[in-house]
């Protein structure tokens, strides 16, 4: 036999063993040599005292990933948590792995005193309520912040609640709504005291609490009107206390 003869053999039955290996296993075992069926890959600790590391990536690392397929899973070190992709390999949305009770929330707090509340009767004034941040459980989800503004990155149900207190330089009222994306979500919650209005230098409070189904990059905003138009409103401090909002993902 010549040796081109004897080399296009021992090629042949090369190819032929690796196709073979590929059809008939299509498992691959790490630590076992009999991969579950039902696995593409199946990992096992010999000793049952190891377990599998993920890729540790910062979030600024994780965000620079080239067009990240759905699903792609890492761990993030800025978050200490797991995260995949639930969006796409354009338009990545990392989404943090947690229990079904955990959630995930943000509080800010404002000691603005000089914006005044109640400027017009007609068109919404920003309130500056996001001066002081308490907490940010994900600073992924909850991003872009203004002193009037804050941005969730992530389609879902929120809980949107808070309290201003205020105070009026004249009798006067003022109306605060819940804003996405410059649309008003729920009717205006109107300031009391005195049954409808508030006079010079008397304390008031608005509080509220929504239920809000969600889009990503859905920007999240307080705003208020005055009822009467009559003298100024501005946040104020009550018993050290600041006014404040909290934004929970629920869902």
């Amino acid at each position: 036999m010549n040796t081109n003869t004897s080399f296009g053999i021992r090629v042949c039955a090369f190819t032929i063993l690796l196709f073979k290996l590929t059809v008939v296993v299509p498992q691959v075992g790490i630590g076992t040599t009999t991969p579950d069926p039902s696995s593409a890959l199946d990992v096992t600790s010999i000793n049952n005292n190891t377990g599998v590391l993920l890729p540790r990536l910062t979030t600024s690392e994780r965000n620079a990933i080239v067009n990240p397929a759905q699903g792609l899973i890492i761990y993030n070190t800025d978050l200490n948590t797991l995260e995949y992709n639930s969006g796409t390999s354009i338009a990545a949305s990392w989404v943090r792995l947690m229990t079904s009770r955990e959630t995930e929330s943000v509080k800010y707090t404002s000691t603005n005193t000089t914006t005044d509340l109640s400027r017009n009767t007609t068109t919404f004034v920003n309130v500056p309520i996001f001066g002081s941040v308490v907490w940010n459980d994900n600073t992924s989800l909850y991003t872009n912040v203004s002193s009037t503004s804050i941005e969730v990155t992530q389609a879902g149900r929120y809980r949107v609640s808070g309290v201003l207190y205020i105070s009026g330089s004249d009798t006067n009222q003022i109306a605060m709504g819940i804003f996405v994306n410059g649309v008003q979500q729920s009717a205006p919650v109107a300031s009391s005291e005195s049954g409808d209005s508030f006079s010079t230098n008397v304390l008031s409070s608005i509080g509220f609490s929504e239920l809000l189904e969600l889009s990503a990059n859905d920007v999240i905003s307080l705003r208020s009107r005055s009822t009467f138009e009559n003298g100024t409103v501005r946040l104020i401090e009550f018993n050290s206390r600041s006014s404040f909002i909290t934004i929970e993902k629920i869902n």
